[in-house]
């Protein structure tokens, strides 16, 4: 983030009073964020690339882990989260613009490091887990 706030002027502002892994990682208990003032450079278009290393212990508030967030409460906007509940439990989603992927089973592990990535091009979304493709469009 470093490079984000020299060039485009926004940062993330974080506590890091819990920090366990160096400066590098930030430990979340369930409701705690990170927020980042918004601007248009972080509104997503053409084709983009979203990962984040994730170590979950816990589904958060609700079962509902969100991982990124920027959305508006409609269907504006783009967010990737972990879900532990439903018919379809321990899933990793994203949803882009009012397009949600479907169930994906089983793709998230609690108490293990993971990868999660989205990629998305003109013609697809995929969503990989340890660089597995999981789901596409």
């Amino acid at each position: 983030m470093v490079a984000s706030t020299a060039l485009y002027g926004f940062c993330p502002v974080f506590n890091t009073s819990n920090r366990k892994f160096g400066n590098a990682a930030a430990e979340f208990d369930g409701n705690d964020n990170i927020s980042i003032t918004d601007t248009n450079l972080l509104d997503l278009t053409g084709d983009y690339t979203i990962f984040a290393w994730i170590y979950p212990k816990g589904f958060g508030g609700g079962g509902q882990g969100r991982i990124v967030d920027k959305h508006d409460g409609t269907s504006s906007g783009y967010r990737m989260w972990i879900s532990g509940i439903g018919a379809i439990p321990n899933k990793l989603l994203f949803a882009t613009d009012g397009t949600t992927t479907d169930d994906l089973i089983g793709t998230v592990q609690l108490n293990a490091c993971q990868l999660a990535t989205v990629t998305k091009d003109s013609s697809s979304i995929k969503v990989y887990m340890n660089g597995i493709l999981i789901y596409q469009t």
